[in-house]
């Protein structure tokens, strides 16, 4: 087997398999119609009918739904984890999450119950509009390349970081997002390279957006985007917009990767010119190259 020698021979003709999947969402919960003050007056006032908004209305609320949520954790055998309080204070979430995914090993379900208190609504404030939505936070989008080898790997990277420091200019992330750029066009944008262990990884930034590419597991090159600026590209927050958020994502990619083959491989590689030199059989006749 050969050895490769660019980036562009490596994803021609190394790669085995291709995963094109959504990596990690974040979602918020809220409720839309709740989110300013004078919202929230209209909701005591007008909907429930009291003659002043007050905190004191939403203490029974509150109470009543964690009894109920409590009680239910119980009857179904799910832990409680108060996110406040020791040994689960000042920890990441995801942190917390691995270790009784771990414990559940394969089994799929409910891993824990995190406390908080939201405010809950009975049906008549729901069929009023007043109902908790998803919307989403930030969504990373990859695409995973496994390679016939780690020689591969090593190759793809090296000659990636070596080519494109610059991937972070204004005039390189508009080639990547599809997007007009101005001197007015807020954030930062930039390229970092990041070494853990002996495989560095590539990090693009636009906006507080980024793209970053590494050596998974000795065997696969992950090129994952995380979006947490949907604005940048005028995108809704909803869950409803998860494929324009989809779009975005796997088009950057792709165009990422576009970007690294066209800087070892220009439009008349080796490859073209050669062949437009040779002599080709047209029907019956054989025609000299040129």
């Amino acid at each position: 087997m050969n050895v490769p020698q660019t980036v562009a021979d490596v994803l021609k003709n190394h790669v085995d398999f291709e995963l094109e999947c959504i990596d990690r969402m974040y979602l918020n919960v809220m409720v839309p119609c709740l989110q300013r003050e004078g919202e929230v007056a209209a909701f005591w006032r007008f909907h429930r009918g009291h003659r002043f908004a007050s905190s004191a209305l939403m203490e029974p609320m509150s109470k009543d739904f964690v009894a109920r949520t409590l009680r239910c954790a119980q009857q179904h055998q799910v832990p409680v984890v108060p996110f406040e309080q020791a040994p689960y204070k000042g920890r990441k979430k995801d942190d917390i999450a691995q270790e009784f995914i771990a414990r559940q090993g394969a089994k799929e379900g409910v891993m824990f119950l995190g406390k908080a208190l939201p405010h809950p609504f009975p049906a008549a404030d729901r069929r009023a509009g007043y109902r908790y939505e998803p919307f989403i936070w930030q969504g990373e989008f990859s695409l995973t390349q496994v390679l016939d080898r780690p020689l591969s790997g090593r190759v793809f990277f090296e000659e990636v970081i070596r080519e494109n420091l610059d991937l972070g200019r204004p005039d390189q992330v508009a080639l990547i997002f599809g997007k007009r750029l101005t001197r007015r066009t807020p954030g930062w944008f930039r390229t970092r390279v990041l070494t853990q262990g002996v495989m560095a990884a590539l990090h693009v930034d636009y906006f507080w957006n980024r793209i970053k590419q590494y050596f998974k597991e000795g065997r696969a090159g992950r090129t994952e985007t995380t979006i947490n600026h949907p604005k940048a590209f005028k995108l809704r927050k909803g869950l409803q917009s998860l494929p324009q958020w989809r779009q975005i994502g796997f088009q950057a990619n792709r165009r990422l990767l576009d970007v690294q083959k066209i800087s070892q491989d220009c439009a008349l590689g080796e490859a073209a010119f050669e062949k437009v030199n040779q002599p080709i059989q047209v029907e019956e006749r054989r025609v000299s190259g040129l």
